[in-house]
This record gives C-alpha cells, structure tokens and sequence, in this order.
C-alpha cells in the first residue's frame, strides 16, 4: 500500500496547479490522509515534503483565493507534523516572514 499511496500522493501534488480553486482545496483537504499514511516510511515520505512544500509555499504566497490560502496554512500545519525537522528549518528562514504577513485579518 506505501507504493500506492506515494503514487495517490503525487497526482494529488501535481494536481495543486489547477487554475480551479475549489479544487485546489479538495487536494489540500485530501493530502493528510496520504500523508498520514506514509509517515511510518521516511524513505518515501521527505521526498514527497519537498515536492508538496514546493506547491504548497505558492499556494500561501501566491494565490489570490483566501480559502485556499487557508487551506495551505491548515495543510501545512499537518506537514511541519509529519515532516519533523526535514522542513522546519526551511520554513523558519524562508517562509514564516512571509506567510505572517499573508494572516487574515478578522
């Protein structure tokens, strides 16, 4: 089930491009599950972090829909998780000063 679940995960991953954003949050909703899945199998886990936080750093920087932007911030919570320190460091010196400013305002 790990080779399927791996394969499961980079469509998904591939599929965040998608000009359409309620799809874009279908994938973000759906990704922890394969994730979750895989966080046993490190092997097959920190490559598919760094292609996802790739996809997923766009998506909190650059789209222009807020739900998905909200989207990438729960998913990426879920990611640091999984992740341990493999993107932590990453995140703490590229992406926070980043994403701190995106934070929606109530």
């Amino acid at each position: 089930y790990v080779q399927s679940c791996r394969q499961v995960t980079e469509v998904l991953v591939q599929n965040l491009s998608c000009v359409h954003p309620k799809c874009k949050c279908i994938l973000l909703q759906s990704l922890p599950y394969s994730l979750r899945l895989l966080s046993k199998y490190e092997d097959e886990l920190l490559p598919l972090v760094h292609k996802i936080w790739w996809h997923l750093e766009k998506r909190l920087l650059t789209d222009q829909d807020r739900n998905v932007k909200l989207e990438s911030l729960n998913f990426s919570k879920i990611l640091l998780k999984v992740s341990g320190s493999f993107i932590k460091k990453r995140v703490a010196k590229r992406s926070s000063p980043k994403i701190i400013g995106f934070t929606p305002t109530r």
